[in-house]
């Protein structure tokens, strides 16, 4: 439903920032931005003088009781991000649809996984925001609740009834290979 009333998916990555802007369920504009998590990851190491390990676990709310102020950590994170969601917005007002997509953003990728993230989006944009997660209903055999793993399981999936593998006319054990590689990979998601 999303995709048809209007919003823009964005995954965070570590390298890039990446959009895909929906209207009517159609795709209307990608866009690939050169800045990602690590960007964030780097500006917490040179803002705070500490290791890139160090700033990582910061930077994902790993490290309790941290010697630096939560405020430093937040301002550094805050100022990376709304330059993040700056260049978002300004696609958007390029072709035409800034604070116009009812569903607003969906965030996924590692980056997405930031506490603040899905807040500073809507203060940037002034669109609805939330992070990915993918949830089936009472009878689901898999639920992915960290945003981080949904690119990847929409790409499978979409592969999977995109692909002819599993029709009734496939002798060639394609199929099941794929169906065996799947469950395969499915052990492996969170």
């Amino acid at each position: 439903m999303q995709k048809r009333v209007g919003c823009v998916l964005a995954n965070i990555g570590a390298e890039t920032l990446s959009i895909i802007v929906f209207e009517d369920a159609t795709p209307i504009s990608v866009k690939v931005f050169p800045v990602g998590a690590t960007d964030i990851t780097n500006d917490l190491a040179l803002g705070l003088r500490i290791s890139p390990e160090e700033a990582e676990q910061l930077k994902q709310g790993a490290v309790l009781g941290a010697p630096y102020p939560k405020r430093k950590i937040d301002d550094v994170i805050a100022k990376r991000v709304n330059d993040m969601f700056k260049l978002v917005e300004s696609h958007l007002k390029k072709i035409g649809k800034d604070e116009l997509l009812p569903a607003g953003i969906i965030l996924t990728g590692g980056g997405s996984s930031i506490q603040t993230m899905s807040d500073l989006a809507k203060a940037v944009l002034r669109l609805p925001s939330r992070v990915a997660s993918l949830e089936g209903g009472a009878g689901a055999k898999m639920q992915l609740k960290d945003g981080s793993w949904a690119v990847a399981y929409g790409l499978t999936i979409w592969g999977l009834q995109g692909s002819d593998l599993e029709g009734p006319n496939n002798d060639s054990g394609i199929g099941e290979a794929f169906k065996s590689m799947w469950r395969w990979f499915k052990r492996f998601l969170p």
